[in-house]
């Protein structure tokens, strides 16, 4: 208990990569796999490189970040409400990376050409890029910082402490053009959406090949 309780403290006040890998150890010492398999694929990232990722495995929905789809003539895509989803992603990098985008400005751009056919081939449209701002990202950690603690009291009231862990140490907009794109038959957003998530399902199987 005393353990899992240093962990919720430090989670508040540390960076998450420097809490991760002692969640990870304490995680093994009491048994507490999904504990375990959670806190290594936030700390190395949601990638095929990653060991903890499996076939079943998704990205979570908190590291969701809302930005916009551009053509290459740097024209925004702007879509109705029932497809707004295609106006975000979720990111995959390990926190150590998402950490060094804090207190920067600016926009982040991602090439995802499957998702970029995906538009072209049920919406007809061709885009090249997807852009968000940095600064969003601050909420994806504070998202993950919060699964954290729920996570750690969770392990707290199942497997109690049975393990001590290393003590810590403290570490030291849009001027383009836009074009709109209106669904023209019934049914898109709701088709568009299914195939979204397969790609998303496939594009996870690659990156683990």
């Amino acid at each position: 208990m005393a353990n899992h309780e240093a962990l919720i403290d430090s989670a508040s006040t540390q960076p998450l990569s420097i809490v991760l890998p002692r969640v990870i150890s304490l995680a093994q010492s009491v048994g507490d796999e999904d504990l375990l398999t959670w806190a290594r694929l936030e700390l190395l990232g949601y990638t095929g490189v990653n060991p903890a990722m499996t076939e079943r495995t998704a990205v979570p929905e908190y590291r969701a970040v809302g930005g916009a789809w551009f053509d290459g003539h740097g024209r925004r895509l702007r879509l109705e409400p029932g497809l707004a989803f295609v106006n975000e992603t979720r990111l995959r990098e390990g926190v150590g990376e998402l950490e060094t985008y804090v207190g920067q400005g600016g926009i982040l751009t991602y090439q995802m050409p499957e998702f970029s056919d995906l538009i072209k081939n049920h919406l007809g449209v061709e885009v090249s890029d997807f852009r968000f701002d940095l600064r969003t990202v601050e909420q994806v950690l504070a998202n993950i910082r919060a699964q954290l603690v729920h996570r750690l009291i969770k392990s707290s009231t199942e497997f109690g402490s049975r393990a001590t862990t290393p003590e810590i140490q403290p570490t030291n907009t849009d001027s383009n053009p836009v074009w709109y794109l209106r669904p023209t038959f019934y049914g898109i957003g709701i088709d568009l959406r299914a195939a979204w998530r397969r790609l998303r399902a496939w594009w996870i199987s690659q990156r683990r090949q």
